[in-house]
Order: C-alpha cells, then sequence, then structure tokens
C-alpha cells in the first residue's frame, strides 16, 4: 500500500488504499508542548498532507469521535458504557484498518524532532504495520513557530516502530511519586534537573493514587517568566487517570518552585512517576497487581480499564495476608454495555477465589465492538512488598 506523502517524500507504489487516512492527535514526548501547540501542529499537517492530493478523515469527524469517547458512548445513541472507549476503538470501528498518520513531537535522547509515522492498526490485538516515516528537526524549539517550520521540511526516514518511553517499576524503596526525568526548552543559565524540585516532594507524594497496576508516568509541563514564577502549568496524565483532582495536585506541588530570573518563555517538562502500589494493610505492606495475557473475545481493548480497577482486586490479597507471589487464571463475563455479569478465577483457597470474584465483578469495562456479550480472560498477577 501507498503510504501518505508529506512534502519532499515520494510515493512507494500504487495502489492508495480504500479510504481516508486517519490524522490522530498529535503527541509530545519529552517536548514541553502544550494542547492548543500540538491541535496547531496537527492542523498544519492536515494542510499539507492535503496538498499532496491525500485523502484524510474529515477534521469534523474525527472531533465528534474524541467528543463521543469522552463522553463514555461508542454512538451518539448508544448506551452508556460502564467505562469510556478508546479513541483507538472507535477510529477503527469507523475507518477500518486505513493507515493512520501519527505526529510526534520529541527531544528526547538529543535534539528535537518531529517525526510523521504511517502505520496501519492490528487486526484486533497485536502488532501496528509501519509503512512509512518522516522526520525533521526543530531549529531553535523554545516557540511554537519553529516547530510549525520544521513540518515543511519533513523527509522521508526509515519505517519502523517508534520509539516509546520505557515502562517504569518504581522499587520498594522509591517516592510514592517521584521525577524521572527533566526535558528542559529555551535560554536557561543552568539547565533544570530532578533535584532542584526536590521541594516538592511532599506535595507530590500527596498526589499518590492506589490501584496502578504498574507504575504510571504523567507528563508536567511548564512555562516560565522572566521573574522566574511558573506561568502555566499543564498535566498529560497517564492512560485512565486523568482526573480533574489529580492534575491539579501535581500542578499545585510544582508551581511553588520557583526558578532563577532569566528568558521569557523558558520551559520544563518533569515526568513524573506513580508507583504500582494497588493497596497496603495495617502492617505498611504494599499489594501490587498486575493483568497480563490479556485477550477478549469480540477485540475490546480492555487492558487500562483492568488496571485502573486494580485497588478492588488487591483488597484480597491484604485481606488475605499475601506472602508470596500468586499467578492466578482468571475470566470475567461481561454484558454489551461493559459491566462485568460473572468472574471465575484458579485460585485454590476458597476464601481468596470469594473475595476475588467479588471483587471482579465490580469491575467496569468499555462497550463491545460487537454490541453483545464478550468474555475476556488473563492471569492476575498479585505481589506483596514492604512499605516505607
Amino acid at each position: 500500500m501507498t503510504p501518505a506523502t508529506p512534502p519532499s517524500a515520494t510515493p512507494a507504489s500504487p495502489p492508495a488504499p480504500a479510504g481516508p487516512y486517519v490524522l490522530v492527535p498529535a503527541s509530545a514526548s519529552f517536548a514541553p508542548l502544550f494542547p492548543d501547540e500540538l491541535a496547531a501542529l496537527r492542523k498544519r499537517v492536515f494542510e499539507l498532507v492535503a496538498k499532496q492530493g491525500v485523502p484524510l478523515a474529515k477534521q469534523e469527524e474525527l472531533d465528534a469521535l474524541e467528543a463521543l469517547s469522552q463522553s463514555g458512548r461508542t454512538r451518539a445513541e448508544g448506551p452508556l458504557c460502564a467505562a469510556p472507549t478508546e479513541l483507538q476503538d472507535l477510529i477503527v470501528a469507523k475507518y477500518g484498518r486505513v493507515p493512520q498518520v501519527h505526529l510526534r513531537a520529541t527531544c528526547e535522547g538529543g535534539p528535537c524532532k518531529v517525526y510523521l509515522d504511517i502505520a496501519r492498526p492490528p487486526e484486533g490485538v497485536g502488532a501496528w504495520e509501519y509503512l512509512d516515516r518522516f522526520v525533521a528537526d526543530v531549529e531553535k524549539p523554545a516557540t511554537l513557530d519553529r516547530w510549525l517550520a520544521a513540518l515543511e521540511k519533513l523527509a522521508p526516514a526509515a519505517a519502523s516502530a517508534p520509539v516509546t518511553d520505557a515502562e517504569h517499576r518504581a522499587s520498594a524503596d522509591a517516592h510514592p511519586v517521584h521525577i524521572d526525568a527533566v526535558a528542559a526548552l529555551g535560554e536557561w543559565k543552568e539547565t533544570p534537573a530532578a533535584v532542584d524540585f526536590g521541594a516538592a516532594q511532599a506535595a507530590l507524594d500527596a498526589c499518590f493514587e492506589n490501584g496502578w497496576p504498574t507504575s504510571g508516568q504523567d507528563a508536567i509541563r511548564l512555562s516560565y517568566g522572566a521573574d522566574g514564577a511558573v506561568q502555566h502549568c499543564d498535566v498529560e496524565a497517564a492512560e485512565h487517570h486523568g482526573s480533574q483532582a489529580r492534575i491539579a495536585c501535581l500542578c499545585n506541588a510544582v508551581q511553588g518552585v520557583h526558578r532563577t530570573p532569566g528568558a521569557e518563555g523558558r520551559r520544563v517538562e518533569l515526568r513524573v512517576t506513580n508507583a504500582p502500589r494497588s493497596g497496603m494493610d495495617a502492617r505498611g505492606v504494599h499489594y501490587a497487581v498486575r493483568f497480563d495475557s490479556v485477550t477478549s473475545s469480540d477485540q475490546t481493548e480492555v487492558r487500562p480499564q483492568l488496571g485502573a480497577g486494580a485497588t478492588a482486586v488487591s483488597a484480597c490479597a491484604a485481606a488475605m495476608g499475601l506472602q508470596s507471589p500468586l499467578n492466578l487464571r482468571v475470566r470475567l463475563d461481561v454484558d454489551p454495555t461493559g459491566h462485568v455479569l460473572g468472574a471465575n478465577t484458579s485460585a485454590t483457597s476458597d476464601a481468596l477465589r470469594m473475595c476475588l470474584i467479588g471483587n471482579l465483578r465490580t469491575l467496569t469495562l468499555p462497550c463491545a465492538r460487537s454490541g453483545t456479550a464478550y468474555a475476556v480472560e488473563g492471569i492476575l498477577n498479585l505481589s506483596a512488598s514492604p512499605g516505607h
């Protein structure tokens, strides 16, 4: 299939795929860009790709899908789902496996760059098929116009799966919420580092949330005025943990850390990790929960929602005083709107099995793609570690 081609690129071979390409929302990694700026970059890519005569899904259609995902429904007049459906699921349901265009801004590991990846989503759960990649360096990336200018210089690069942030698993002695990495843009006398935000550590720890099956990373993006005070704070929350209370907590925690006076418009991105502690008993033992090898009979993506419901499951480990790790087979029977009707596990202890079944039935999952009841199966990992 011929991938979409921004300026300077040459199509590989015909024919083009049936249906329009889909330009999904832009993302940033170790690049302190705010949502309105990412939207501006995406809009510019729409314009550039359209000039090449490449069919694109209409912006208003994609906006409607984003609103639908946020509403908790899969169609405008449909039932309210137990948990919101991923935007990606809605895109695939509407457009099928047509190639998607992913715009990513990053300053990770060297000079800032913009990447445009064209990839076909998998059939169900599986690997994406990466078709093409375009890349451009961003010169003096402190302002939006420099990022926009870089889009005009996109050139072909080797097509491959994009580099993503490595998953972090916090050690038992790490802070509940800790800064893993710092990225800075603009003219700094001294480049900010994690240690410079040490005064905010207690306030960050107060933002800790139970129930995360693995360490989740939030991106806190800050802009500074000439006086060194924070002018604007935005948080790109870890998947399914974007509550307004948590976002406000993270911003409040770091906004009081002033920098030395300097150039206007300096920026910082803090990569902040929430440790994977899903529960704690009276002895101060933390219990972690992880779901592995998850499959869904109608290919509905449920893994993020399983993770978000880990607190209820870890309560059973705490109640039983779990000492050693357990790996248990789990099956959930789910109605079309994502409510769990029945559950079963391979736990040999009657007390643990009944506790898990009761708590697993409280999990909330997305609506079925098929519109009918579906089953979810996987491995439930329970482990314990001493607290601070």
